[in-house]
């Protein structure tokens, strides 16, 4: 299944003189998102929480000349360190997000939010940046019955209101359900991306804003990155014969997308 309210029309930024801010860029899949940036010939610059994790992720890229980290402690909150890693970029991929699957969503939603709406006001006080790509998820659309045979079609105007509206339930007397932690994720991808297209309509900023919705992402784990999120699935299958707990879901999404 895939969705697009219309193909990017832009050209491609030119690598030799394009920088490219990629945040969390010591996750598992802002890996692939720097790498492959690297591969293209851009300068890629990435956001770490510390500045250990910051000098890390430059041995995770091999040192390369063309990869720069910063330090954004906590990008919940609107600071100079923000500002700064956005100045003077071209581009943004913005991949930080909350993937504790934390059962409260008071804990998750609001600042998953704010994440989003912070790193948009900086790049929309920086004038060089031309592109925007937010890193959604495909549960922003539609909720895997996971073990369910669903029938369902997304479009552009598709929404998951299912975990939107489970992921603010009230905890019965043995606690939340199995599948809390899901629910507040995938609203957390709903509220984020909803922030985005929200803060275009009425902030128009100059650049074009895209959201990428990936549904499940497998791949190398680079020298010395931490097995996070679904970076611990193929390890797990082949040293403990451990399925992802999605793996008999007969809903199969290859990509979406949402443009402007």
């Amino acid at each position: 299944m895939a969705i697009a309210n219309g193909l990017p029309q832009q050209p491609a930024l030119p690598p030799s003189s394009t920088t490219i801010l990629v945040t969390g860029a010591t996750g598992f899949l802002a890996s692939h998102i720097v790498t492959e940036a690297l591969e293209l010939g851009y300068t890629v610059r990435g956001t770490a929480r510390t500045p250990e994790k910051a000098e890390k992720s430059k041995e995770i890229y091999g040192n390369h000349s063309k990869y720069f980290p910063v330090v954004v402690p906590d990008f919940s909150i609107a600071s100079t360190e923000i500002d700064e890693a956005v100045k003077g970029v071209d581009s943004i991929v913005h991949v930080a997000s909350d993937v504790s699957f934390s059962s409260d969503p008071n804990k998750v939603i609001p600042a998953v939010i704010q994440i989003t709406l912070n790193v948009l006001r900086a790049a929309a006080k920086e004038p060089k940046v031309k592109r925007f790509t937010l890193t959604s998820s495909s549960v922003a659309v539609i909720w895997q019955n996971y073990g369910g045979t669903p029938e369902s079609t997304a479009t552009a105007e598709s929404w998951n209101d299912v975990s939107v509206e489970k992921a603010w339930r009230t905890p019965g007397p043995e606690g939340w359900p199995a599948d809390q932690g899901g629910h507040v994720y995938s609203a957390s991808k709903v509220e984020g991306e909803k922030a985005l297209w929200k803060f275009v309509k009425e902030e128009k900023p100059t650049f074009v804003a895209n959201a990428i919705l990936p549904n499940l992402n497998f791949g190398r784990v680079l020298p010395g990155q931490a097995l996070g999120g679904s970076a611990r699935f193929v390890p797990g299958l082949y040293e403990n014969n451990q399925l992802p707990p999605f793996a008999s879901s007969k809903l199969k999404i290859l990509w979406l997308f949402r443009g402007c």
